[in-house]
């Protein structure tokens, strides 16, 4: 699992492995099994959570920016919009503000969301 981002100024930042899973598989040869990780809670060394940590996939994103800021310029704005439209046709990566709504999938809801942000209506 990675976490990419900054938490706050002179803080953690970048990117790197936050933990390792090492697991035992029972079963016979030929069998299967999906394994999949979200929506886990993140905690700092004094035990608080970290409440800027979104789960994509199987990474971990840490960030300061604010939902609806796609592409992470610091402003909302028609960029976000079109960054949003670039993440759902799989041109660009997902970014973890891309998902404006916060219900966990960046779809045309977030395009919504944040033409709302922008017109002072959220």
């Amino acid at each position: 699992m990675m976490a990419m981002g900054d938490i706050s100024p002179g803080s953690a930042s970048g990117s790197g492995y936050l933990c390792e899973i090492h697991f035992h598989v029972v079963g016979s040869p030929g069998d299967s099994s999906n394994m999949t990780f979200s929506e886990g809670m993140l905690f700092d060394n004094t035990g608080e959570a970290i409440p800027v940590a979104q789960w994509l996939g199987d990474s971990v994103y840490i960030s300061g920016f604010e939902r609806g800021d796609a592409n992470e310029d610091g402003v909302v704005d028609m960029a976000d919009v079109t960054k949003v439209e670039r993440i759902i046709l799989g041109l660009d990566p997902p970014t973890p503000s891309a998902d404006a709504n916060e219900d966990g999938s960046i779809d045309m809801a977030d395009v919504t969301k944040i033409e709302r942000i922008i017109l002072g209506l959220d």
